[in-house]
């Protein structure tokens, strides 16, 4: 059986198109035809809350990584809309990630999680390292960070994938050009922000093994963002 996916998608606006034009057509056309698909079982919008670029991003769980190449999903590009095709070439940054459950780490979901919420904080933490200490990784995250975040003030949900694929159009201000993303990535759910600068969520990020891992980290993207609109 497939491992459950998930499609993240980054955006800046621009200045093209006016942000009423491109949450018009976000909220009302581009995620409602998603939605009523059977790959896609959730979806949820967000606004930076870290003060750093891509300003957007939406989320979308899938049954699996792979429906996005059924025809079902492919057909919505060859049916699109002279109006979503607009926005498309308006759009100052568009980014597509697809990623499938890590399926060797658990999930771990709070009794308070009950979906999204507007105004919920997501931290999506991605890291990149070498293919031989991937294994100390895992054990890390599973034995000691996750079990110490989830003793954070409002810590609701903690799930970790692996990268598939990653693209973009357009060029993010201030960058010098696309970068793929890290291979995995961690996406820390919380009821709000108030416990991401307390003793606790210091105490999850600042032990001699995270140390030790973080020797070895190639790369590293932290995004803070705050649910926008669920659906």
């Amino acid at each position: 059986m497939s491992s459950k996916g998930l499609l993240l998608v980054f955006s800046e606006v621009g200045s093209a198109l006016s942000e009423s034009e491109f949450h018009g057509w976000y909220n009302n056309e581009h995620i409602p035809l998603r939605t009523v698909l059977p790959g896609f079982t959730s979806a949820a919008r967000f606004v930076q809350a870290d003060s750093h670029k891509p300003t957007w991003a939406a989320l979308y769980d899938l049954t699996t990584a792979d429906y996005l190449q059924t025809d079902d999903y492919l057909n919505l590009a060859k049916t699109r809309s002279e109006r979503e095709a607009n926005v498309f070439k308006q759009l100052q940054y568009l980014e597509r990630r697809i990623y499938t459950l890590n399926e060797t780490a658990p999930v771990t979901v709070s009794d308070a999680f009950a979906g999204h919420k507007e105004g919920m904080t997501l931290v999506a933490v991605s890291i990149q390292v070498p293919p031989e200490h991937e294994s100390d990784f895992h054990k890390w995250y599973d034995e000691e960070h996750v079990p110490l975040l989830r003793k954070v003030p409002g810590w609701l949900r903690t799930r970790r994938f692996i990268l598939v694929e990653s693209d973009a159009t357009g060029v993010l201000e201030g960058t010098e050009g696309y970068k793929a993303p890290p291979k995995f990535i961690a996406l820390h759910e919380y009821a709000n922000a108030d416990g991401l600068a307390g003793p606790e969520w210091k105490a999850a990020t600042s032990t001699p093994w995270r140390d030790k891992i973080f020797a070895n980290v190639l790369s590293i993207e932290r995004r803070v963002l705050k649910v926008f609109k669920t659906f």
